[in-house]
């Protein structure tokens, strides 16, 4: 027998199929998945440190969130009264951020952040903030797995996020990854769209952007430069496969076929589209189009919450709601693909995770589908979108390590009493500056 790091008995879904697994195991070493089969057949091949018998669960690759912030988490629920998005920033969102904003801030709510993700089963995230490098210290103490843009507005900002990408090389660590983010068309001049792009991809760093989230913006860029926001970013050679697009409501089917061929994602955010009016993309037209679209939460802020299981349900229905006007439905299995192998191609990790796969690293949760509120469970696909919801997920590998067993955290666990704390005083000193 072969002596492995952890063995896991369960229902697999493995998201290379709508094919499921009934008592199958997954065999995984050094942080890999080496092998998986029947249970009968693995037991006799493999031992492990840790077996894991989780005969009543379904084990799944880990949830993806293509698009958050969050070194926001502390900012949860302070501008609830705006409208939209350009009020939400500019009456409440920047305001704050210019008084509270420092790496302290920002590592505590990225460790809030991590403890909320860990317990929905999102196993990895891309993120774009200030103060990148306090996050990184964060989520390396959770073990979650992240994809970090530092935020840029001005060319001064260039150098600040091309270093931070920089202090990676020759980091040994495995889990975290850096990323340029231009905060987006409207925020950004032209000469820095231009710059931010090419460092990019001197350094082989993906480019995370906001584009086309709302109409106005749309609206605002053809008055200034007669041309819609695909065809811009073409004029700027800065659309290409490295781009990571957050939102793309507001895109022409021209659009779309231009970031197709670019080979760019996008990053569908039901819920944080609707809190901010923001619209409803059209997540099976950009399918169609060639483009890889994963699913994502947005920040804290716009959204309150960081739940894939939400944003399943939400994005699922939106569809289905905005179907007679432009929309296409979705299947539950095609949503649960948004949130793993989907989001994986579209934050350009699909080498590494999205599926359980021999060679694929080991970033897997185990759900509970015998709750009262998914019986009966007819497709299992269905339950999991429209049924379930975050604290179904009992376990938590990242990896090869786990974060989380049976609902009781292991790697934050040590960090409750002092988060507790910290979120007690921002949310006093964030009262006391409104």
């Amino acid at each position: 027998m072969k002596m492995v790091d952890l063995l896991i008995r369960g229902t697999l879904v493995p998201m290379v199929s709508e094919n499921i697994l009934v008592d199958h195991m997954l065999v995984i070493d050094k942080g890999l998945i080496i092998d998986y089969g029947p249970f009968t057949e693995m037991a006799m091949r493999y031992q492990a440190t840790t077996f894991l018998d989780m005969q009543e669960r379904l084990i799944l690759p880990g949830f993806i969130n293509g698009h958050t912030h969050v070194g926001m988490s502390l900012l949860r629920g302070v501008g609830d009264a705006a409208k939209n998005l350009q009020e939400w920033l500019h009456d409440y969102i920047f305001p704050l951020e210019k008084k509270i904003l420092n790496e302290d801030f920002v590592y505590w709510s990225t460790m809030l952040a991590c403890y909320e993700m860990i317990q929905s089963g999102i196993t990895v995230f891309a993120d774009m903030y200030f103060f990148e490098n306090a996050a990184k210290r964060a989520i390396l103490h959770a073990g979650v797995r992240a994809l970090l843009g530092e935020t840029i507005f001005l060319q001064k900002d260039i150098s600040y996020a091309e270093d931070f990408c920089t202090s990676f090389f020759g980091d040994t660590q495995d889990l975290v990854a850096p990323a340029l983010a231009p905060h987006s068309l409207y925020s950004c001049d032209a000469q820095t769209l231009i710059k931010t792009h090419r460092i990019s991809q001197q350094l082989k760093v993906p480019l995370i952007i906001h584009v086309a989230e709302q109409k106005d913006e749309v609206i605002q860029l053809r008055r200034k430069t007669g041309m819609t926001p695909a065809v811009y970013m073409r004029s700027l050679d800065i659309l290409s496969s490295n781009v990571i697009i957050a939102h793309g409501i507001h895109f022409t089917d021209a659009d779309l076929e231009i970031i197709g061929a670019s080979g760019a994602s996008i990053i569908y955010n039901p819920s944080s589209s609707m809190k901010l009016a923001s619209g409803i993309a059209r997540v099976k037209t950009m399918q169609e189009y060639g483009i890889a679209v994963g699913l994502g939460t947005d920040g804290t802020a716009s959204n309150n919450s960081l739940d894939n299981f939400s944003e399943m349900k939400t994005g699922a229905l939106l569809q289905d709601l905005c179907l007679e006007e432009y929309c296409k439905p979705l299947t539950p299995y095609e949503i649960v693909k948004l949130a793993t192998v989907d989001g994986a191609r579209a934050i350009k990790m699909e080498k590494k995770i999205g599926t359980l796969e021999v060679g694929k690293r080991a970033d897997i949760i185990s759900i509970d589908i015998h709750h009262m509120h998914q019986l009966p469970a007819y497709d299992i696909f269905s339950t999991l979108v429209y049924s379930s919801k975050a604290t179904d997920v009992q376990s938590v590998i990242i990896d090869g390590k786990i974060v989380m067993h049976n609902r009781k955290m292991i790697t934050l666990f040590d960090q409750v009493n002092k988060l507790k704390e910290r979120t007690t005083y921002y949310h006093d000193k964030i009262k006391d500056i409104k």
